[in-house]
């Protein structure tokens, strides 16, 4: 019998007049419209989602197969012909390299594909309804698509996503949340299919997610203990989740700025597409300073970011071999996706370039030494008969049959770029509100920015990061940075001293004894780096309203600037400076531009390329040298 294979087509149903296909919605909004298609609709998303997650884990088509195939248990998927040397401990999932975006878009339509089959041919058929109550039924299944969870714009966990169970009105019952954790059929262990021990190359610790029949969020130290009930049955602490989305703190409880205004930036900075889709870089630690400050802004980075406010230290978020395994992970993915569309609305012309194999988190099956629009998508397949995904087939997401609910071409719209671009400012573009509330007369802060015909401009000052993604042996950790104390004898840093904090989301090269990236030895003697870009204007901001800071002028915020400190967090605790310092090969830029703003809010900011401050670099050709680390807590 000829094998046939999986087919991920998008849902292909729904469509309307013109080209016009379904919408991906904001998640906080659908689950509670009083609209009866939207209240169908998300009867069936739960009902489905339940039954997808039951699936034995032995099956093709299960919610643990396709959840795996981002990283444990290291099996092929989709791919009968491989051998098992092929297949044996790696995986397919792409990070630290320009596919990063595309690679996901594939595996999103997969994920939306299998729920919407369930809702046709399980859910609805087993509601009993007459043929007018299944005939509306089946008309809102055909316009559903996966929801996405905006955390920029709404930075707490979705209500839905908190209740362990959930009350359905339609055939009056009370069923655990598939949205709250993931449990497995049967109340199985993951490691009976695989899914194994997580152990510190540096460390004497480990994540047993082997142990566990149900995902977790941000677990306590107690409950990532293997005998622990709570890690075993799975356990949420949403209080703690919306403490790092809400406030944006990190593991020491302290403030640093808005994931609203990266995602401005990074939909509104000139960036190429390389640049825009992954941390990577150059190639060498040598090289990496080399690039413009500006183009350290990146869809992935900010992707890290949520991952650790999700997961927390263990949880299942935050580590890579098993994020998918938790709901939340395909509405997290389904925004990025979201944001990467825009940007491509905003960037038509810009693709794919031919790029370097960057360090992937997994032996990527199949995968040589360069990318390009042309490099297969292992394991998704455009049809029975095994055609394989590439990037140019995932370009255009409206062929796909889903969009999104800022880009909608058929919309009666004069201008749709600059009315795309005025949504951007409205929901995401914080420094641009600010500084133009600075430049009225009469506000507290009038006198910071400048006001000018149109619009108003403000110095505008942001650190570039670049750092060893494999600093740590491939566990994962985060940056810190903070300014030192501003008194000698000062025992505890002020929380409003706390700038910003960047995860480093990676794994081990081997686990359980075995090499799951066979490549990351070679990676890591590259010394291959990643970036991150924080915006630091608002932070200054706040320093002029703490009476801390006189003006936003260079020479005065450089005095303040030369208090900044970095340090290196894992698993909940502070690594010692001497055991990361050397391996880090860490590098700082801080730079100052003169950024406007228009009163009109399509139009993008304007600045000239950033100068850089060398008394305030770290490991650059211009830098003057690091702070020191200041022996008091945080």
């Amino acid at each position: 019998m000829v094998y046939k294979y999986y087919p991920i087509k998008g849902i292909k149903e729904g469509l309307g007049p013109d080209a016009q296909v379904p919408i991906r919605r904001d998640i906080n909004e659908w689950t509670v419209s009083d609209d009866p298609t939207d209240k169908m609709q998300v009867t069936l998303f739960l009902l489905a989602l339940s039954r997808f997650q039951a699936v034995s884990p032995n099956s093709r088509d299960s919610y643990f197969q396709i959840a795996g195939i981002h990283g444990m248990p290291y099996t092929s998927w989709d791919e009968p012909s491989l051998t098992a040397q092929e297949i044996h401990r790696k995986g397919y999932c792409v990070h630290a390299n320009s596919l990063f975006p595309l690679w996901h878009r594939p595996y999103l339509l997969l994920y939306e594909q299998r729920i919407y089959e369930i809702m046709v041919d399980e859910v609805i058929p087993e509601l009993r309804l007459d043929q007018e109550g299944a005939d509306k039924f089946l008309n809102a299944a055909k316009k559903w698509r996966l929801p996405f969870w905006d955390w920029a714009k709404n930075p707490k966990m979705p209500d839905l996503l908190c209740w362990p169970t959930i009350k359905i009105g339609l055939i009056r019952k009370t069923i655990d949340n598939p949205l709250y954790k993931f449990k497995m059929p049967k109340g199985k262990k993951m490691g009976a299919y695989g899914v194994g021990t997580l152990k510190s190359p540096e460390y004497d610790d480990s994540f047993e997610y082997g142990e566990c029949i149900a995902t977790s969020r941000c677990p306590t130290e107690a409950r990532r203990e293997p005998t622990s009930k709570e890690w075993r049955e799975g356990f949420a602490d949403h209080n703690k989740v919306n403490e790092l989305l809400n406030k944006h703190k990190s593991i020491t409880e302290f403030d640093y700025g808005e994931t609203a205004e990266m995602v401005y930036r990074l939909l509104t900075y000139p960036l190429d597409f390389v640049s825009f889709a992954t941390t990577a870089r150059d190639a060498t630690a040598s090289s990496a300073s080399k690039s413009k400050v500006t183009n350290d802004i990146n869809i992935e980075f900010i992707h890290n970011n949520i991952h650790y406010w999700v997961g927390g230290d263990g949880g299942h978020m935050s580590q890579i071999p098993v994020a998918t395994f938790d709901p939340v992970f395909w509405l997290h993915h389904c925004n990025l996706d979201r944001l990467f569309a825009i940007w491509q609305t905003l960037n038509p012309k810009e693709w794919f370039k031919v790029d370097k194999t960057r360090p992937f988190d997994q032996k990527v099956i199949g995968m040589g030494n360069l990318v390009t629009s042309k490099t297969p998508f292992r394991p998704f397949h455009k049809d029975e008969k095994g055609t394989v995904w590439t990037a140019d087939d995932a370009r255009d997401w409206f062929k796909l049959g889903y969009t999104y609910p800022e880009l909608q071409p058929w919309t009666d719209s004069k201008d749709p770029k600059a009315k795309l671009l005025g949504d951007i400012s409205e929901k995401y573009g914080v420094s641009r509100k600010m500084t133009l509330k600075m430049a009225v007369p009469g506000n507290e802060l009038f006198g910071v920015a400048k006001n000018k015909e149109n619009g108003a401009s403000v110095m505008d000052y942001a650190i570039s990061i670049k750092y060893s993604k494999f600093a740590m042996g491939g566990d994962p950790f985060n940056v810190e940075v903070y300014l030192g104390p501003n008194k000698k004898d000062e025992e505890k840093i002020p929380a409003e001293d706390f700038i910003t904090s960047i995860y480093n989301f990676s794994q081990p090269a081997e686990q359980d004894g075995e090499t799951v990236c066979s490549n990351c030895s070679e990676q890591e003697k590259q010394d291959v780096q990643v970036s991150a870009y924080i915006p630091l204007t608002m932070f200054l901001v706040e320093k002029i309203k703490q009476q801390q800071l006189q003006d936003l002028e260079s020479a005065t915020v450089e005095k303040l600037l030369k208090r900044i400190c970095y340090r290196v967090t894992r698993a909940g605790n502070t690594v010692p400076e001497e055991k990361w310092k050397q391996n880090m090969n860490l590098k700082v830029d801080v730079s100052v531009t003169e950024m406007d703003y228009s009163n009109d809010a399509s139009a993008p900011p304007k600045f000239e390329n950033p100068d850089k401050i060398p008394s305030l670099g770290i490991g650059g050709d211009d830098a003057e040298g690091p702070a020191p680390i200041p022996q008091v807590p945080l």
